[in-house]
Formats: structure tokens, sequence, C-alpha cells
């Protein structure tokens, strides 16, 4: 692995005088690559039965590590060399095709497959509708398609079919990226069905730089010395300029519409790595979602896939614009605004032209989507909530305090005066990052100040003998709803991020040990029941989504931790009325039923839904201020 040589790490080769950077390095890399490239890595003295073991250390344990005997490695992160991982440091050891035990792997100059877990089995069998949706991929794979998208419906099996696809093709070496609450779910079916004797590694989207090398310095022309950046510079520059360390075969992508933003650093990091170094060949890349877009500014992430069924050559890369330009030569109206983002007029036309782009491309077959029959349809209700005096002060004293920080960012501002502003690029991202903060500020407000009315909508659920999921979007919500629920006699498990023992609490709610569970992430959970593999009840389940998403994938997704393989649960969503919320749940209805039209399902309930609520489509424009 390619890292530069810190003080007193390694035995790096002396440097001859006059040698600079420049004059060292060597002519483009070959596409026939090692793994990883191994400009610098621990050593391990073989004759004294030494290896090298790299580990998986949080942050906040850094310290913890170096007490063990750990030694952090610039490019690798904390490693230990021995005989034997010591007990102290057991808690660290790389999980199962973890990045790190990819790489240890490749340190100890190990060929397919990993000693921590299994190479295949046979015992694995795949349903009739997942040998024909891997048929499809193969297919299409052997006839060019740089890119194929499982689209398929949440709960389907999506993962197992993936990698029933990949453990079919000729793949050695193989990334995984995926949301973290994902990551155990591919660790558990790559150890059920066998990992086919490749080489795998998972990684969550936020480490996804960690596969770039950094790029060197920036000199200054005047001093001659490296230019003092801010890390959030240097940040973005590891992401759109760092090479590729691994020529992967394939990358998958899970979840993958958390990639829409083609101006952010995690697409930025995911599009280097999927190009791979220097003269090599890129990646192909499956693409794993059930919301794959809310409109078409969402879908550029897709651009080598629509590229090839329109008979293009695929860019190893695209940007705001030159996605837009392409929508533009097709009559789809998506454009971009002066912050670079990617914006879409509503139209009926557009959703169907990305449809039959995807999904219905005659022999180009590259996407599909799956929606069993007989699974039941996604019941929605809307819970109209009203404030009392002191609640509606309250909300509309933080109404208030938005008003009047964005007044003071001149976010407000349009015409004329809007676009002669003058200022600096920093000063607007400051300016984005202040706005954004009072937003949330403002959105985490009305879910609050609403906690005791969602407590007792929750209790009456559970009173009817349901099992309830309550779904939030903020910690401070969470908690208010959980200490209303104690305060009745109601335990609760909570699934939140950074909580080491929230498995234990899904388990818990699934076996039927508690009745409510609350959970803030919108992927990579199963609340379903009758989850078979945990012993998990048949309890008829309900979802209480407390705080509404801006967002139609997210709610989509919430959804989909109930409601999946083929189970049934009623979707309930609560919101104040004559505020925002109102405005929030009809626009996120209509993203909904968008989402529905790109996939081609039927958008008969969501309109039913809309009709109730006054919404309509190209009633707003997506994105419009509401209050």
């Amino acid at each position: 692995m390619a890292t530069r040589s810190k003080s007193g790490q390694g035995k790096p080769a002396p440097k001859k005088r006059g040698s600079t950077p420049t004059a060292k390095r060597k002519s483009p890399v070959k596409p026939k690559l090692p793994p990883v490239s191994r400009m610098q890595r621990p050593q391990a003295d073989a004759e004294l039965g030494e290896q090298v073991f790299l580990l998986k250390v949080p942050f906040e344990e850094r310290q913890l590590a170096s007490w063990g005997g750990a030694k952090y490695y610039s490019g690798y992160g904390f490693a230990f060399i021995g005989q034997a991982l010591p007990p102290s440091l057991k808690r660290f050891e790389a999980p199962a095709y973890s990045w790190e035990a990819y790489v240890e792997a490749d340190l100890a100059g190990a060929g397919p497959g990993s000693s921590k877990a299994s190479l295949d089995n046979g015992d694995f069998t795949l349903r009739p509708d997942q040998i024909e949706d891997r048929n499809q991929a193969l297919r299409a794979l052997k006839a060019g398609a740089p890119e194929f998208v499982i689209g398929s419906d949440t709960g389907v099996g999506k993962t197992v079919t993936a990698i029933a696809i990949l453990k079919a093709t000729p793949a050695r070496n193989i990334l995984v990226v995926a949301p973290l609450a994902v990551i155990a779910n591919w660790r558990l079916h790559l150890k059920l069905m066998g990992d086919g004797g490749k080489r795998w590694a998972l990684i969550n989207y936020d480490s996804a730089k960690n596969l770039l090398e950094k790029p060197p310095a920036k000199i200054s022309s005047s001093t001659g010395k490296p230019v003092q950046s801010s890390k959030a510079t240097l940040n973005r520059a590891w992401a759109r300029e760092g090479a590729a360390k691994v020529a992967w075969d394939v990358v998958v992508a899970d979840e993958s519409h958390l990639l829409a933003n083609p101006m952010s650093q995690r697409t930025a990091a995911i599009e280097r790595v999927i190009a791979g170094p220097t003269g090599a060949p890129p990646a192909l890349v499956l693409r794993l979602s059930a919301t794959a877009g809310a409109n078409p500014a969402k879908l550029s992430y897709l651009h080598r896939g629509l590229a090839y069924v329109s008979g293009e050559k695929p860019l190893r890369a695209t940007s705001a614009t030159a996605y837009a330009k392409w929508c533009e030569q097709r009559g789809i109206a998506v454009s971009v605004d002066r912050y670079d983002n990617l914006t879409w007029e509503s139209n009926e036309r557009d959703l169907a032209v990305m449809h039959d782009l995807i999904y219905r491309t005659g022999g180009l077959n590259w996407a599909l989507r799956r929606v069993p029959e007989g699974w039941p349809e996604q019941q929605r209700n809307r819970v109209p909530v009203e404030f009392d005096g002191p609640q509606m002060d309250a909300y509309e004293e933080a109404w208030e305090e938005f008003l009047a920080t964005m007044d003071s960012l001149g976010q407000r501002r349009t015409g004329a005066s809007h676009r002669a502003s003058r200022a600096t690029p920093s000063d607007a991202a400051k300016g984005r990052l202040a706005a954004r903060a009072a937003q949330i500020r403002y959105r985490q407000k009305a879910g609050l100040i609403r906690a005791p009315q969602t407590v007792d909508f929750v209790a009456s659920l559970l009173e009817n003998d349901l099992q309830v999921a309550v779904n939030c979007e903020f910690r401070g919500t969470v908690e208010a709803i959980r200490a209303g629920l104690e305060a009745k006699k109601i335990g609760t498990a909570l699934f939140v991020g950074g909580d080491p023992h929230r498995e234990q609490q899904r388990l818990a709610f699934q076996q039927g040990a508690v009745k409510c569970i609350i959970f803030t992430p919108d992927s990579g959970i199963s609340l379903h029941a009758n989850e078979t593999s945990v012993g998990g009840t048949s309890t008829e389940r309900a979802l209480v989504v407390a705080e509404p998403r801006w967002a139609p994938t997210p709610a989509l997704q919430i959804e989909g931790r109930t409601q999946r393989n083929g189970e049934a649960a009623l979707a309930y969503y609560p919101y104040a009325v004559n505020t925002i919320e109102e405005r929030v749940i009809k626009r996120v209805i209509q993203g909904m039923r968008n989402v529905k039209m790109i996939n081609g399902d039927d958008t008969s309930a969501l309109e039913a839904l809309g009709a109730e609520m006054g919404v309509y489509i190209d009633s707003e424009r997506e994105g419009s201020a509401a209050r």
C-alpha cells in the first residue's frame, strides 16, 4: 500500500541528494496490479514466526491500543507485530472481510479467501426468483454492461442475489461499500453462503477515503513550502484527487441512493475507487437500492449505465454540469443551481423517461426491479396533531428564531440582489452550514414539542396488542419519547447509532421481550414480524414515524424496516397541523410517488393519500421553501 513515510516508521531507503518526489516516481502502473501497492508497510520477521495484525481501532480508543503494544502506521492505521495477538488487543482484531483483514492478508502474501471466514458453503439454496435475477445480471455483465442495478423491493433478498452474482463471475477482488449498519448483514450472508474463494472487503461509506492515497501537499510557488490548508480542504482534495490503492474487479454500492449528490466527498471518493489506479481498467459496478432515486436529479450516480444504454462510452466519473447537459440533450428538466446542486422541474414525462432508460431497455437489460406477487401493499395513515396554546407559542418562537438566523445569513434574499452577492466561496459555504444547522434545530423543535402526543399515540397502539417500532431522526426526541413511555411503565428498546448493545436491543423487540422499540437508522435494520433467523414473534407490527423525514427516499426506506419479507405493518405519520410538518408530509408523499413511478410500481395508494391531503403532481416545485 502506497504511503508517505513518517519519521521513525519502517526503514525507507535513504534519499539521494537532490532527488525529488517527481524524479522518484515510476512510469504509469500497468493494468496487471498487485492487490495493494507496497511502497512501505509494517514489517514482520518471518524467521521469528511473526506476523502483522492490522487492527480496527475506534478513534476514542487509540490510547488503549497503544498501551496494548499496537503501533500506528500512516496509511495503514494501528498494527501489532508478533507471533500472536495479545489478549489486550483482541477487542481490536480485524473482523472477517473487513478492509483491515483484506490488507492484513495482503501483507501476509495470502491468496483468495480469508482464514477468518469460510471459503464456500454448498448448502445455501437460492429461490427460483433469485436464480433468475442472478442469470439476468450475468448476461448483462457478459454483454458489456459497466454496471448493473438490483432495484428490487425492500426485503426481497438483494444481498443474497448480489453474492450469488459475484460468486458466479471471474472477479477476484470484490469491494462492498455500504452504510455501517448494513455491513454486519453482508458479513453474515458471506458466512452463510460462502465467499466463493474470492477476496472480499466490506467498508462503510464514511471510510471510503481510506481506499485512496492522500494526494501530495501543494507547494507554494512563492515560498517553495507546503501550503497550509484546513482539514476540510485536505479532505476534499483527498476524496477528489486521491489515487485508488487497489484495482478492484467489482465494486458493490449497497443503498446506492446515498451517492445521489455528484459533488459530495462520499460520491467523489467512490468514483475514484471505481476508476481504479492509473492504467488499470475501471471496476464493474453492482448497485443495490429499493429507492434508486426520487427524481432524475438524484440519478447521476448511474451515469455509467445510462451512457451504456444510450450508446455512449461510459466515463470514469461525472459532474453535476456534465450530467445536467446529458439530461438537457434528452429533454429532461434537470439543471444546476448557483451552488452546483442538481435540481429538477417536476413533470411526469421525465419520470417515465428515466424508468424506460433504467428498467425497459430492450436487449440492454442492465437493471432489474422485483416486487413479489402476493406481498401486501404498504398502508399509510396520517395522524394530525393540534398544538395547544403553549405548544404553538413554543413552535412560533422556534420559527422566529429560524427566520432571524436566515436573515442574519442573508439566505432569504432573492432576485437581483441575490444574484449580485459578492460573498466568497468560503463565506458561502459557512453560510450554508450555518443555515443547515438552523434548519435542523427548527426541524427538531416540532418533534420535541409533539413528543407527549406521540407517547400517547404509541401507548394506544400497544393497548391494541401490537408491537410498535417508533422512528426518530434526532436523539433529543428519542429521549423525550422514551422518558414519556417509561413514565407510563412501558419498557422500550433502543436502536441508535453508537450503542454497542443495539443488536441485543433489536433482538429483545423481535423476540417479544419488549413491545416497543425506538430506532434512528433508515436502513440496515429488520423489525418485521416472523423474522425466522432469530425466532421472531408473529405479533402484528405498527410503524410510527415520529419525525417525518424531509425527503422521500429515507421515508420509503424507514417503511421497509417493518414491512419486508412479505410481512405487513401499517405506517402512521404524526404531524403538527398548520406547521411546516404538514407541508413536509405533502411534499414527501409527492416524492414517494415519483420514486414509485421511476421504479414502475403501483402509485394508486399514494395518489389516494395525496388527494386526501390536497397533494397533486406538479403542485409545487421540488425543494421549494415552506413554513
